[in-house]
């Protein structure tokens, strides 16, 4: 997968690597992994597995119902894609599941929660004997049954909340971030400097970008220009974006 998000974010530099956690909220219908390691922080939302082929794995997924009221939930897993912006998103329920969607097995997909109550939900991963080294994406969806999509502008909307999990089948793994394009524009008398960042490794990476900036006399300015990148999914190309008021060139 090579594909490129040109998002701008003055002062910033972010890549979107997770699909929008959903941690247990007092309003509504709420999701989170029961079980997350404690090395490992980014386990409180989302499922991170390490598994061989033919390897499998038996977790929970915790359920609260912050609702004033009985709620019936469907609870299924779907694959994980990279959308044409290069984010990271889940498939609908009724497309077909081809890779890590397809492993996970949730026995009780219908779960009737009374008001404030909260379960645990049982799922099993079983990784296929023959499977391809490296990152393997799904989610966990949950979504409320039987209730009416709100209607918006003449569009129905209906939500739904999704936990990623990242599967990584050991092997080959190889982590190759490369600087892919960089670029200096004018916009209303600043200097956004864009960078686009290319992984075309097999797993995500974590990536950190400095940007150092010297006037014409050579003194540094700018001295946020060093932001902390989230995760990079793989195959993936991102931009990170860095504004300046001053008159600056880059030194690489």
């Amino acid at each position: 997968m090579n594909s490129l998000l040109w998002r701008k974010i003055v002062g910033a530099a972010i890549i979107v690597g997770l699909i929008l956690p959903t941690p247990v909220s007092a309003a509504g219908i709420g999701s989170r992994p029961a079980n997350p390691d404690p090395n490992n922080p980014r386990t409180q939302s989302i499922f991170i597995y390490n598994l061989s082929g033919g390897a499998s794995k038996s977790d929970q997924l915790y359920l609260q119902n912050g609702l004033d009221e009985k709620a019936t939930v469907e609870v299924y897993a779907v694959d994980g894609t990279v959308t044409a912006t290069g984010d990271m998103t889940c498939k609908q329920k009724v497309e077909d599941k081809v890779d890590a969607g397809k492993w996970v097995s949730i026995p009780k997909q219908e779960i009737t929660l009374e008001a404030k109550e909260s379960k645990l939900v049982d799922f099993t991963v079983r990784v296929p004997s023959k499977v391809d080294v490296g990152e393997h994406n799904a989610c966990i969806v949950v979504q409320r049954k039987n209730t009416q999509p709100v209607a918006t502008g003449g569009v129905q909307i209906q939500t739904r909340q999704a936990i990623r999990m990242a599967i990584v089948v050991p092997g080959d793994i190889h982590r190759d971030v490369t600087i892919d394009k960089f670029d200096i524009k004018n916009e209303n008398g600043s200097q956004l400097y864009e960078i686009a960042l290319k992984n075309s490794g097999n797993v995500s990476a974590d990536v950190d970008t400095k940007l150092a900036i010297k006037d014409k006399t050579g003194n540094k300015g700018d001295k946020n220009a060093a932001k902390k990148l989230d995760k990079d999914g793989e195959g993936n190309k991102k931009i990170a974006c860095y504004e300046s008021e001053e008159d600056a060139v880059l030194k690489r």
